[in-house]
C-alpha cells in the first residue's frame, strides 16, 4: 500500500543559488511576537492567534494577533474539511490533540475488501484497521511554467502512506485479495492548507519583508481566487523521514527570484513534500 509516484519539480539541487532561510527542526510549542494586523486582509481589529500548523495536527507554533475573526473562520473551514475528512482516522490513530478529544470517533471502521472474488465491506477495530493516507501528487506550480492562471489544481497521482497495521498482513488475516482505497476528495483544500502553513510561517519569521510586492497567496488561501495550482506543487525529491512530526522550511531561491515554502506533513512517515511559491523576491 506504500506507493511512490514520480515528483514533478526540483526545489533544492537544481537551483545553486537557493538557500534555506528558516528551518525549525521540531514544531514544538513556541509563540512568536504579535503580528499586529491580519496577515490575510490587513485588518487591525478583532485579531486572533494563528496556529501556523493546524492545531489538530499537533500544531503549537502560535502567531498572536495575526488573523481577524472573519479570516480565522475561513481558514478554519479549510482545515476542518481536511482534518475531519481524509486525515481524521490518522489523527485518532496517532492520538493527536483535538479540542473535542475526538468525540464521536467510531469504534469500528468500515473497510472495502475483495474476498473470494466478491467485493465486500467489513468492520474492524482501529488497531486492526490499515490506516492509510493518500497524499496528492501535484504538477509543478503553474507560475514556474506559465503566466496564465486557471482555476483549480491538477493531480498526477497519489502517494499512499501507511500509518497503522501492515495492509498486507490485514489482507492475509481477512483472507482478502485486495483492500479498496478511497482517494482524496479535497485536493484543492489540502493545497490551500499547505499554502496557509507556508505563508503563516513566512509572516511569523518576518520573511515576507523579502518580497518585492504583496503576495497573491492570501486570496488563494481564503478562496477569493481559486487558482491555487498556480502556487502549490509537489517537490521532486525522494520521500524522506525526519524525527519531527511536521517540517516547514523557507527557501530564498535567487535562481528563480522566488521565496518558496517547503512543507512536509507527517514528515516522520516518509511523506511527500510540497513547494509553495510565496512571492517574488525583491
Amino acid at each position: 500500500m506504500l506507493e511512490s509516484k514520480p515528483r514533478h519539480f526540483h526545489l533544492v539541487g537544481t537551483t545553486p543559488m537557493a538557500s534555506t532561510l528558516v528551518g525549525i527542526p521540531r514544531l514544538m510549542h513556541h509563540t512568536f511576537p504579535p503580528y499586529g494586523s491580519c496577515i490575510y486582509c490587513g485588518r487591525t481589529d478583532d485579531l486572533r492567534t494563528e496556529h501556523i500548523v493546524p492545531y489538530g495536527l499537533e500544531g503549537n507554533l502560535k502567531l498572536p494577533r495575526s488573523t481577524c475573526g472573519e479570516c480565522a473562520d475561513r481558514t478554519s473551514r479549510i482545515e476542518r474539511a481536511v482534518l475531519r475528512g481524509d486525515f481524521r482516522v490518522v489523527r485518532v490513530y496517532r492520538g493527536l490533540q483535538s479540542r473535542r478529544k475526538h468525540a464521536g470517533a467510531p469504534e469500528l471502521y468500515a473497510l472495502n475488501i475483495t474476498r473470494d472474488g466478491q467485493e465486500q465491506q467489513v468492520e474492524v477495530l482501529l488497531d486492526e484497521y490499515p490506516v492509510v493516507l493518500h497524499f496528492p501528487i501535484y504538477p509543478p506550480p503553474r507560475i514556474l511554467t506559465t503566466s496564465e492562471k486557471r482555476p483549480g489544481v491538477d493531480i498526477r497521482g497519489v502517494d499512499t502512506i501507511s500509518f497503522g497495521p501492515n495492509p498486507l498482513e490485514v489482507m492475509k488475516k481477512l483472507g482478502a485479495q485486495s483492500i479498496g482505497a478511497t482517494l482524496s476528495q479535497r485536493p484543492a483544500e489540502f493545497a490551500r492548507m499547505i499554502a496557509k502553513i507556508a505563508y503563516a510561517m513566512a509572516a511569523a519569521t518576518g520573511t515576507l519583508k523579502l518580497l518585492a510586492e504583496s503576495s497573491e497567496l492570501p486570496a488563494m488561501i481564503l478562496g477569493e481566487d481559486d487558482a491555487i495550482g498556480h502556487f502549490v506543487g509537489t517537490i521532486e525529491e525522494p520521500n524522506a523521514s525526519h524525527p519531527e512530526i511536521h517540517r516547514v522550511l523557507l527557501i530564498e531561491d535567487r535562481g528563480r527570484g522566488l521565496l518558496i515554502g517547503d512543507v512536509q506533513i507527517f514528515s516522520d512517515s516518509h511523506t511527500p513534500r510540497y513547494g509553495v511559491v510565496i512571492g517574488k523576491l525583491a
